[in-house]
C-alpha cells in the first residue's frame, strides 16, 4: 500500500512539473523498511518529528484544518482526487497524515474489493471500499489545487468514479 501510495505522489510530480511554482511543495512518503519479528513480516517507518497532523481519515472525509493549516489541507483533499483520475478511477488514496509535506501511513480504497471474484482483497481486510467513496464524493469539494491539476469536478449524483 505504501509504494503504490508513493507512485501516486510521483506521477503527481510528473504532472505539477510546469505547474510547480503555484502548486509549491508537494507531500511525500519516506522509505519504509521489511523487517520480520520472530516469524511475522513487520514494516518500519521513520518517525517523524513536528507537529502530527491528519488531513484526510480513511472514511473519505476530509478532515478542518487548524488556523494556518488550510493550504495543507486542501492540497491533500487535492491528492485523493488526483489518485481517482490516476487510476482511471480504481484507486482512493485516503488515511493522508504526517508532519508537515511528509506523510505516513497511508489507506488506499478500491473501486472493487478484489479481481475476477477471487476471494484475496486488494490492499488488504482494512480496504475500506464502498464508504470511502460514497463518503469522499459526498464531502469533496474542488479547490485551487484540483483546478491547477484540471481535474474533472465530481459530482456524486452522477457517480463520476463510474464514468471515467
Amino acid at each position: 500500500m505504501h509504494m503504490a501510495a508513493k507512485e501516486i505522489l510521483n506521477r503527481l510530480k510528473k504532472n505539477i512539473k510546469y505547474i510547480e511554482e503555484f502548486f509549491g511543495e508537494m507531500f511525500s512518503y519516506d522509505t519504509i523498511y521489511f523487517a520480520l519479528l520472530g516469524d511475522l513480516p513487520v514494516t518500519l517507518e521513520p518517525i517523524l518529528s513536528g507537529k502530527f497532523c491528519k488531513y484526510a481519515n480513511n472514511n473519505g472525509i476530509p478532515e478542518k484544518p487548524g488556523p494556518g493549516d488550510e493550504d495543507l489541507y486542501e492540497k491533500a483533499e487535492a491528492v485523493s482526487h488526483f489518485s481517482l483520475a490516476e487510476s482511471g478511477g480504481k484507486l482512493l488514496l485516503l488515511d493522508l497524515q504526517g508532519v508537515g509535506h511528509n506523510l505516513c501511513d497511508p489507506e488506499i480504497a478500491t473501486s472493487s474489493i478484489n479481481q475476477n471474484g477471487q476471494d484475496e482483497q486488494f490492499f488488504c481486510a482494512g480496504n475500506p471500499q464502498d464508504h470511502a467513496y460514497e463518503t469522499f464524493f459526498a464531502y469533496h469539494v474542488c479547490n485551487t489545487y484540483c483546478r491547477l491539476l484540471s481535474l474533472k469536478h465530481i459530482d456524486p449524483e452522477n457517480q463520476y468514479i463510474k464514468k471515467i
